[in-house]
């Protein structure tokens, strides 16, 4: 397979893996820049200063800007609607939840959710997980926000993997944690990143805060007593960036970020679960269209859905992989959100 375009005619050390390339490309001061590139063989690249580039790229994107013009762009909307069109009972096991363990219910809540599986499995079980790399960043960071956590009219809604249940002992200390068996182990980093997205639509608390279990809960407290209650979605200013350095073809604009949310169930009028099962269904029909890359078959291709290492129909667009739970919020919630989101620096 040859990866068209000019860009050939100013390159050397050229190396072909199927459409994946290994090349130097000559800047304009006359240096050369190492590129790893995976291809789509019916794109022209050229080399612009040691880069790789083809027609309309950016599709007419300005870099950083958080406009809907902009955002719109770069990720075009998929509709509720859409999305329910497409749903079917293959995916009904991910989403299914076995048992529960209620303990505690207030007005507002902070939805989370615990797995163990590696991020880039395609099928359960493909790779091994890291057990000390696992309990290190996710299950000691977990625990460190449980025992930090002081926040009143609050619970905790924990979504956790069924091969898991042996941890229940530990998370039944804490009294204001609700834990949701769920029937799913997780296939790789989806379905169980999706699963703290479900309390989106859950009209019994009044506002929802959608976390990472990596992270500090200490935001929570901030956004809760300064933001406005009029906005449907709060999150975070996304920006711009390459997801590989060696690779200027693919970029990410996390555009909801998953482990930053604020949301007002009441202004949501679908089954989030449904939604999602249908996104999912969605993007596996599109893997067998001439144009897998996006969501209609007219689409661009741009740095935002053009393939990058594992991801060969762009980043998050696997819909076990790592990237898939903020693609859905990308093409899917801003776009139903839209215009009432907040964007906090």
């Amino acid at each position: 397979m040859f990866c068209e375009g000019s860009w050939v005619n100013s390159a050397r050390n050229i190396v072909y893996y199927e459409n994946k390339l290994e090349c130097e490309l000559k800047r304009k001061d006359g240096t050369w820049n190492k590129k790893r590139l995976t291809f789509i063989p019916k794109l022209k690249y050229h080399n612009i200063n040691g880069n790789f580039k083809w027609k309309n790229c950016k599709n007419n994107v300005v870099f950083n800007s958080t406009s809907h013009y902009h955002i719109s762009r770069r990720y075009p909307r998929v509709s509720i609607q859409e999305c329910l069109d497409n749903i079917n009972n293959k995916y009904d096991d991910w989403f299914t939840i076995d048992s529960k363990i209620i303990n505690y219910k207030k007005e507002n809540c902070i939805s989370i959710s615990l797995f163990k599986k590696h991020i880039d499995n395609n099928y359960e079980n493909q790779y091994d997980v890291d057990n000390n790399k696992w309990n290190n960043k996710y299950y000691n960071n977990l625990i460190k926000n449980l025992n930090n956590f002081n926040l009143d009219n609050f619970n905790v809604n924990l979504y956790l993997a069924n091969d898991l249940k042996d941890l229940l002992p530990i998370f039944k200390k804490y009294i204001f944690l609700n834990i949701f068996i769920m029937k799913s182990e997780s296939v790789g980093a989806q379905p169980g990143m999706l699963w703290r997205y479900i309390d989106i639509t859950n009209k019994s608390y009044k506002s929802v805060f959608i976390a990472d279990i990596d992270e500090s809960w200490n935001w929570i407290n901030n956004w809760f007593h300064n933001v406005e209650d009029n906005y449907t979605l709060y999150t975070l200013k996304p920006g711009d960036s390459a997801i590989s350095k060696e690779n200027s073809c693919a970029w990410n604009f996390a555009t909801i970020i998953g482990s930053h949310i604020k949301v007002n169930p009441i202004k949501y009028n679908f089954n989030i679960i449904d939604v999602m099962k249908g996104f999912i269904s969605f993007c596996k029909k599109r893997e067998k269209s001439i144009n897998p890359y996006c969501f209609n078959d007219n689409d661009p291709i741009t740095y935002w859905n053009h393939p990058v290492r594992k991801h060969k129909y762009g980043w998050g667009r696997i819909i076990t992989k790592y990237g898939f739970d903020e693609l859905f919020l990308k093409h899917v919630i801003y776009h139903y959100v839209y215009p009432s989101i907040k964007f906090y620096d």
